[in-house]
Order: structure tokens, then C-alpha cells, then sequence
């Protein structure tokens, strides 16, 4: 990894936020892997030893069944068999089994246990195999919980469909297939409590240019198996990311997405609280030109975001917009002024290669 320090007039000093920003394509260990890129909005984050000492553990050399497997879009973590300690899932786009009558191979969904023993402080893995004959499954989020135990949701693009795995007290794990008919080309998901039952639902992203660009499922109070698609964004293009927060600050969940097909994220307003009717609209900075200007300093490609996530950037009690471009090479973020009303755009890092899909979080633990 290579941390990089940013200008000081982009940076608030009283609010860490930390951007890792994944390559497009990545490989296995045993076939080499891109370093990831760590920016930071901290000045003092080179000073702070808990977030500084960080070590290289090869994945590649666990224990468990074969660990093999091509192209992997993202690493999500939970604990998975509830017992309390921080288990790992992986995908990878390709797999070793072929697909009959096809020079194509299935992907595949692995569970890493953490066995770490208690004298160890470098943590030790197990791999278990969830799933082996999935077409092209993309990044994995921890999805609502079934009982105790979290599930794992996972968009596979080829298949058009979404995966809802699931896993009992032995931890076999069995698949809930999330499907609808305007849905083709999932890519991204979020699971949020749209409605406010207390039952969390799935929202599914599609790139795909014909069809619903946002679909949400909902599952009924009686059952966890049988979800139901409302499509969300029959107006909106191609879609990839996708974050769920109060963006507007009146007690709902509302969504953002990203599209490489618009100059701004998509923002939309729940209006009812219900997740029935919305309110969509571009998230527009106050300069409009700010974004195009900026960009155009390094990258001839029109404006456009593949990653989006949500966070209280500057400390002031409300929720940003963080985004990331893999046409244009770029983060920044689009700072909140008020009620989902007035954005700033402000950069935070430019030229950059296969800025995809990125995480942030206090790291340095200083609020």
C-alpha cells in the first residue's frame, strides 16, 4: 500500500476519513495483485501508531480447501458464525469448474473462517467454499440478519440475478435467488431498512442500458424466503454504486447512486418514508463547473462517478457524498450544506489508475 498525503487546503483536519480505493481487476495473491491506494483527509493520520503499523497477510496461503480464483472485485467482512471474532468473504469472477459445453468457468463464493488462536496476533484464516457454480458474482455485503447469524448478498452479473445466502447453527449455507424481469446485469447492492418495519430490504444496482436501473426487494413480515421487486429508478440510467442514509435529515432512509453515463450522482428522496414514493434528482453542486474544471486538469473523459458511499465528512451532523470515477481517474466528495439542498464539490485526489470501488472509516480512532 502507498499512503499519500493531500493538499491541506482539501483536508479538515478535525474528521478523519479514509479512502481505499480497490483496482478495477484484481488477482489472487498467487497470481499478483495491484496495491490498493489509502488517502486521507488527516494531516496527523502519519503520526497515529494505530493506524500507521500495518502488515501484509497472503490470503493465498490459508488452510482449508483450495483457495483459487480469478478477478476479484472486493473483500467484505462479519462475523459470520457468530462467534466473536471477524470472519472474511471473497468472490472471484472465475473459479476452477468449467461451465459445461462453455470455455467459461462458474465463479466462486468463499467463507474464511478466522480460526486465529488466542497466543497469535496475526489473525489465521480457514477457507470453507459457499458457493462454486455462480455466474459472475460481483462484490458481497453483509446482508439482514436470519436469526442471529448475518447473510451474505451478492449481484451476479451474467446470471441477472441476486444471491441471498444464508447459513444455519452448522453453517450450511443454502441460496435465496432475488429476481425480477426488468432487472438484468445486477452489479451493486445495499441493505437498509427502506420502510421502517424493522426488516431490512435489498437495493440492486444494473448497468445494464435497456430495463429498471434500481430495483429494491422487499420481503414480507411472514417470511424471509419470498421477496418482492419494486423497481425504483425506471427514469434513471446505467447505474453501479449504490449507498443508503438520512441524506436529507427528516428520519428515512434515502438512497444515492452512481452512473458512468451522468456528470453527477442520482439522489433519491423517500418521500413517504415508505420506500413507495421518491424524489429523484442529480446531485448537483452549488458551481456547476466546479467538477468538470477539475477533472479536465487530467482526464479528457466526460465527468462521471462508479462508486459511491455516504459520511459525515466535515463533523457538522449531516451526510456526504463520496465518490469515485474509473473513466476519469479521480475521489472527491460533494460536501452537504443543508437538508440535501446545496452540495460542494470538493476534490480530494486525481490521476488515478482503476479507482473502482473504495471503503472508509475512522482508522486512527480519533472520532
Amino acid at each position: 500500500m502507498r499512503l499519500k498525503h493531500l493538499p491541506t487546503h482539501y483536508r479538515r483536519p478535525w474528521k478523519v476519513i479514509l479512502l481505499v480505493l480497490a483496482a478495477c481487476v484484481c488477482r489472487s495473491s498467487a497470481s499478483g495483485q495491484q496495491p490498493a491506494e489509502i488517502f486521507d483527509f488527516n494531516p496527523h493520520l502519519k503520526h497515529a501508531t494505530s493506524a500507521a503499523n500495518w502488515q501484509m497477510l497472503d490470503l493465498s496461503k490459508v488452510g482449508g480447501v483450495p483457495f483459487v480464483g480469478d478477478n476479484c472485485y472486493g473483500i467484505n467482512a462479519a462475523d459470520l458464525d457468530v462467534d466473536g471474532d471477524i470472519d472474511l468473504i471473497v468472490t472471484f469472477q472465475r473459479g476452477a469448474k468449467r461451465i459445461p459445453n462453455s470455455d467459461e468457468r462458474y465463479g466462486v463464493v468463499y467463507w474464511l473462517e478466522n480460526v486465529t488462536p488466542r497466543s497469535r496476533s496475526m489473525p489465521t484464516f480457514r477457507a470453507r467454499l459457499i458457493d462454486d457454480q455462480q455466474r459472475s458474482p460481483k462484490v458481497a455485503i453483509i446482508g439482514p440478519k436470519m436469526g442471529t447469524r448475518p447473510s451474505i448478498v451478492i449481484p451476479c452479473y451474467l446470471s441477472g440475478e441476486t444471491i441471498l445466502y444464508q447459513s444455519n447453527a452448522e453453517m450450511n449455507w443454502t441460496k435465496v435467488r432475488l429476481r425480477s424481469d426488468g432487472l438484468n446485469e445486477p452489479v451493486r447492492a445495499v441493505v437498509a431498512d427502506i420502510d421502517g418495519n424493522g426488516l431490512e430490504e435489498v437495493v440492486v444496482t444494473s448497468i445494464a442500458r435497456p430495463g429498471h436501473h434500481l430495483t429494491l426487494f422487499r420481503a414480507p413480515l411472514n417470511s424471509r424466503a419470498d421477496w418482492t421487486p419494486i423497481p425504483i429508478g425506471e427514469t434513471l440510467p446505467s447505474l453501479i454504486g449504490v449507498d443508503a442514509g438520512d441524506i436529507d435529515a427528516d428520519g428515512d432512509i434515502d438512497l444515492v447512486a452512481a452512473s458512468p453515463q451522468s456528470p453527477d450522482p442520482w439522489l433519491l428522496l423517500n418521500v413517504d418514508g415508505r420506500g413507495t414514493r421518491w424524489k429523484r434528482r442529480p446531485l448537483r453542486t452549488h458551481s456547476a463547473d466546479s467538477a468538470r474544471r477539475w477533472v479536465a486538469r487530467f482526464s479528457k473523459r466526460p465527468v462521471s462517478q462508479n462508486h459511491v458511499r455516504l459520511a459525515d465528512v466535515d463533523g457538522d451532523g449531516d451526510l456526504d457524498c463520496v465518490e469515485t470515477s474509473l473513466d476519469c481517474g479521480y475521489a472527491a466528495w460533494r460536501e452537504n450544506c443543508g437538508g440535501a439542498n446545496r452540495w460542494k464539490f470538493r476534490p480530494i485526489a486525481g490521476k488515478l489508475h482503476d479507482a473502482y470501488r473504495f471503503d472508509i472509516g475512522d482508522l486512527n480512532r480519533d472520532g
